[in-house]
C-alpha cells in the first residue's frame, strides 16, 4: 500500500501550526520541508522546539540544506521525528557521517556502511568473492548433476 505524506514548506510558524493541525486528525505524519536558502534558493521556517510542544503526529523531514548532519544534529532530541530524507548531492564527502548518525539507525549498519562507502575496492572484492563462490557452486552442482 502506498502512503500518502502531506509535505509542508512553511514562511512561519503560524502557518506551520494552522497547517499541522488542519491534518492532525486524519494523517499518521506529515513532512517538514527544510530550506537553508543555500543548498536551494528559497528558505524556510523550521523550529525543533515548537515541532516538539505543538506537533501531535510524526514527522519526517526533507532537508534540502547545505549541511545536513548539522541540521540533524538539531532534530535529534524530537520524538515525533522519525525519519530524514537528505539529498546525496548536498554533501558528497560526508554522506557515510550522515548515514551513521544516532537517528539513522543501528552503530553497526552504520559502521559496515561506511566502511564500504568510503572503499570501493572492498566492495568490488566483496563482489568479485560472492560472484566466485556462487560460480563455483554452480560448477559443483552441474559436476554433480552430469555424474548422475
Amino acid at each position: 500500500m502506498i502512503q500518502i505524506i502531506p509535505s509542508i514548506l512553511v514562511p512561519d510558524e503560524a502557518t506551520f501550526i494552522a497547517w499541522s493541525q488542519s491534518v492532525e486528525q486524519i494523517l499518521p505524519m506529515i513532512q517538514l520541508d527544510i530550506a537553508d536558502g543555500k543548498f536551494v534558493p528559497n528558505d524556510t521556517w523550521a523550529d525543533p522546539d515548537v515541532v516538539s510542544e505543538r506537533l501531535h503526529i510524526d514527522c519526517e523531514l526533507h532537508l534540502m540544506v547545505e549541511d545536513p548532519l548539522e541540521e540533524i544534529r538539531i532534530w535529534e532530541e524530537v520524538p515525533q521525528v522519525k525519519r530524514v530524507l537528505v539529498h546525496y548531492e548536498s554533501d558528497p564527502d560526508n554522506i557515510a557521517d550522515i548515514l551513521c548518525n544516532p537517528m539513522a539507525g543501528k552503530l553497526d549498519l552504520c559502521s559496515i556502511l561506511k566502511h564500504l562507502l568510503m572503499s570501493s575496492m572492498t566492495l568490488s572484492k566483496i563482489l568479485m568473492h560472492s560472484c566466485s563462490w556462487a560460480s563455483s557452486q554452480e560448477n559443483k552442482d552441474n559436476d554433480l548433476f552430469q555424474k548422475q
